[in-house]
Order: structure tokens, then sequence, then C-alpha cells
């Protein structure tokens, strides 16, 4: 979703250049471990010790859902969409539901019927658990479904998978 449908990268980096700022890290080298995981999975690699990696991650996704500034849906990324039926694709975000809806509505762009967010896997991309579960929920073999991933740990899970 974000980097392939809409672009938010203004809001995970600030966000995370921030949270990194604060606790003496650089902010950059978080966001290239970051970009496309679970914010579950970044927070316990990069956590410093003696602050809880849930309550991190809790509060990190909160404030990436009260920033919606900047979200935009990719040029052209509407009427590609309208072109297939809704019961047809799938979203695979690592996002959980809540932020995934907030950033579709803040881009402008109406959901599919299938979504796979952080609370319905186990193992968070590059494992390919979502993308799994998605042709599983559209009823399709692994192997006849395309991917688009922007990320080197989605890009990953989708190969994982068996898709193209």
């Amino acid at each position: 979703m974000d980097g392939t449908l809409l672009l938010s990268a203004a809001v995970f980096e600030r966000i995370w250049r921030q949270w990194g700022e604060e606790n003496g890290m650089d902010g950059e080298a978080i966001i290239a471990v970051a970009h496309g995981r679970r914010m579950i999975d970044t927070v316990r690699e990069v956590c410093p010790p003696g602050l809880d990696p849930d309550a991190v991650a809790a509060e990190l996704s909160r404030q990436e859902r009260e920033d919606v500034e900047g979200i935009v849906a990719i040029a052209g990324v509407e009427p590609f969409l309208a072109s297939i039926p809704a019961d047809r694709w799938a979203i695979v975000t690592s996002a959980d539901l809540d932020l995934c809806r907030i950033r579709l509505k803040a881009a402008g762009i109406t959901p599919p019927d299938v979504l796979i967010t952080a609370e319905d896997v186990t193992k968070g991309k590059p494992d390919p658990q979502g993308y799994l579960e998605a042709a599983r929920r559209l009823g399709v073999a692994p192997a006849d479904a395309i991917v688009f991933e922007d990320a080197p740990a989605g890009i990953a899970a989708g190969k994982a998978a068996g898709a193209e």
C-alpha cells in the first residue's frame, strides 16, 4: 500500500527521525530497516534497553494514525484500480487495519474486498504469510497472483509466496 498505491513516506520518515533523535539513535538507519515491515518488528529490532517495545510501538502507531499530512495517491493509481473488480485484488500491508483505512481514505482510494493487515499475520514481511492469506481469500493460487511491492521485505515475501 505505502509506496505502491499511495505516498506516505513523509509521515513514516518524520516519525522515525523524531523517535530516533529523542532516543539518541540515527533516524536514517532506523528508516533503512523499517520500510515495509510491521511497526512492532522494527521496534523490537531497534529499541534501546530500558524501553518497552510494545509501548513504543503503540505510541509510534498512534502518531502515524494522527499524521496524514502529505499522504496522496500515486499518480494513475485510481484509474488502474477502477479497472479491476474489487473482489479480484487485495492489499497486503504491514500497517494495522486502522492505519490502513486512515491512509487509504486520506489518499482517496477505495479499499478492495480483501485487506490483509498486521493483525492478520503472526509473522510480518519478508515472511510470505500475508500474501498466502490474500491468495486464499481471493480464491487463487499464489502462482497466479501478481504482487506489486517497493520494499525489499515485501518483494521477498511475494517471491516466497510463489507469486509473480
